[in-house]
C-alpha cells in the first residue's frame, strides 16, 4: 500500500505469467492512469 511503482511491477509480472487475470488487468490500468495523472 502506497508503493504504486512496486505494485505496478507486480501486476506486470503477474500478467506476464497469466495474461487473462481481470483483477490484475484492472489494477495495472488504474495505476497507469494514476501515474500519468488521468485517474479520477
Amino acid at each position: 500500500m502506497g508503493d504504486d511503482d512496486r505494485a505496478l511491477a507486480a501486476y506486470r509480472a503477474s500478467l506476464a505469467i497469466h495474461p487473462h487475470q481481470q483483477e490484475a488487468i484492472d489494477g495495472q490500468a488504474r495505476l497507469e492512469r494514476k501515474r500519468i495523472g488521468t485517474d479520477i
